[in-house]
């Protein structure tokens, strides 16, 4: 069994494929209604792994093919089994998934989800719409932002870890901001900032 569903963009193919190589994407693509939540993205479309969430610790591995990787056409990820934790998604069958990207007529991309699985097309159909949606209404936001003379900013984030603050860090990030999340622990990597909401640093 297989689903596919399709639709036009707005921008060229090269940004729409560069907005899904951008740190945030998963975040961005994931309905608020699953018990679904993004632990770690892929930091390859080519030969990355991404990590999900799900209820009970369980955990989804996706592994990114680079046999199938060609940009700014295609990326394709499947689910792979690493560790105990995710064991019981494998009894769901197998999963691949291959993201196509296609011009359209006027400088447009037509967006492609064709996907592998045993699971029913029916009960996939409203992530798949919900996420062309996304991917449609963010670049209209970000070309606008463009189009009003907006560069790249570096922008600094309180809350980044919240459910807000985890989407607004990821929109602003496939939109090509740099975001630094400010944080009251320890600092852990090059974009935290350590910091006292009391006695915020100057800098």
């Amino acid at each position: 069994m297989s689903i596919v569903h399709s639709s036009i963009v707005d921008v060229p193919r090269s940004e729409v494929f560069a907005w899904h190589a951008r740190p945030g994407a998963l975040h961005r693509l994931l309905p608020p209604w699953q018990p679904m939540r993004a632990i770690s993205e892929a930091q390859s479309l080519a030969d990355g792994h991404a990590i999900l969430g799900l209820p009970g610790g369980l955990r989804w591995h996706a592994g990114h093919r680079r046999a199938d990787y060609d940009p700014p056409h295609r990326f394709v990820d499947e689910r792979v089994v690493d560790g105990v934790r995710g064991l019981p998604a494998e009894l769901s069958g197998p999963w691949r998934h291959a993201h196509l990207f296609d011009d359209a007529p006027g400088g447009r991309t037509r967006m492609t989800d064709h996907v592998h699985t045993p699971v029913p097309a029916r009960l996939l159909r409203p992530t798949f719409e919900f996420r062309h949606r996304q991917v449609a209404d963010d670049l209209a936001r970000h070309a606008e932002a463009r189009a009003a003379s907006l560069a790249p900013l570096t922008v600094a984030v309180t809350g980044a870890s919240g459910m807000v603050g985890t989407q607004l860090c990821a929109f602003l990030t496939t939109g090509g901001h740099r975001v630094i999340r400010l944080v009251r622990r320890n600092a852990d990597g090059r974009d935290e900032r350590t910091w006292d909401p009391e006695a915020p640093a100057a800098g």
